[in-house]
């Protein structure tokens, strides 16, 4: 397990150790181009809106839009006078029957809604709907560099920082972007040092999978089988 050393909690992965050692460094990797900072992706994409006046929460009942889902829920309890549908599993509040009724499958895994192409079934109608573009050649997000078309922003999103249209991560200690969470934390090893990756057979460690498993080779006389629990090479 990967140890903090501020607080001792501990984590399975280095990647969790590293997310949870912002809280204690204050570190703001994610930055918007109006140079405001984030600590968390999810922030930065909430703050995103801001800009884009994107309003992906809709009310099933009047239709109004929301850029945040507490926006929404807090809407939603003037239609329903103020009323809240208490879950019986867990005591939470709900002030629609919708919403309340979606987050009880969430406890009973029913998933009443299924597709026709594949039967895939799934716990609410957006969901459905979401997943229906993936089989849709012609889907609402078409990238402008290959044509490509995407059923969810998400994945458009995604896409286009293949093309490098959008390098969202940026390293705080040189500056330097890029466009994917793991490519950064890759980067970050260089400033910190980290080697995470042991080798089984020796000890020695590595900042990237493909340079242990490269040295693993050297144990192996060039055949190298390596065990993915241990990382020891046969």
């Amino acid at each position: 397990p990967y140890k903090c050393q501020e607080c001792g909690k501990s984590f399975r992965r280095n990647k969790e150790l590293a997310t949870h050692q912002r809280l204690h460094t204050g570190r703001l990797p994610f930055q918007c181009h109006c140079g405001k900072s984030f600590s968390w992706s999810s922030h930065w994409e909430r703050h995103q809106r801001v800009h884009t006046g994107e309003k992906p929460y809709q009310c099933p009942e009047c239709g109004k839009r929301f850029s945040r889902s507490s926006h929404l829920y807090r809407h939603q309890r003037g239609h329903a006078g103020g009323r809240s549908y208490i879950c019986t599993y867990c005591g939470r509040n709900f002030g629609s029957t919708l919403h309340f009724d979606r987050h009880q499958r969430t406890h009973t895994g029913q998933r009443p809604y299924k597709c026709t192409r594949c039967r895939k079934s799934f716990g609410d109608a957006p969901a459905l709907v979401k997943h229906q573009r993936l089989h849709s050649a012609d889907g609402p997000f078409r990238c402008e560099d290959c044509g490509k078309a995407f059923g969810a922003r998400a994945q458009y999103a995604r896409h286009r920082r293949g093309h490098g249209a959008e390098k969202p991560y940026r390293c705080g200690d040189c500056g330097k972007s890029f466009s994917w969470s793991s490519h950064w934390e890759r980067h970050r090893r260089i400033h910190s040092g980290e080697r995470p990756y042991q080798c089984g057979d020796c000890g020695k460690r590595f900042g990237r999978t493909s340079h242990l498993y490269r040295h693993q080779r050297t144990h192996a006389g060039g055949r190298a089988h390596v065990c993915a629990e241990c990382g020891k090479s046969f």
